[in-house]
């Protein structure tokens, strides 16, 4: 799998695209959800990165949002 964008190109070996997309997806899941509670007026402590004492919390989002991190 090939990926680039204006900052550059990245080759990623078939073997592990599949597992590099599904981490990609998790990782804008975590991002859509940090990004909501900052422009709620929060910190970004323990929202990005995402600390284990929130992850309860952005689970909970997940499953009211539908949001399952996997692009569907």
């Amino acid at each position: 799998m090939i990926v680039g964008d204006t900052d550059g190109v990245l080759v990623v070996p078939a073997a592990l695209a599949e597992q590099v997309a599904h981490d990609a997806l998790e990782q804008e899941s975590r991002e859509a959800w940090a990004l909501e509670r900052v422009k709620a007026g929060e910190s970004v402590r323990g929202v990005y990165p995402l600390s284990e004492a929130r992850r309860e919390e952005y689970e909970a989002w997940r499953a009211r949002t539908n949001d399952t991190g996997d692009g569907a």
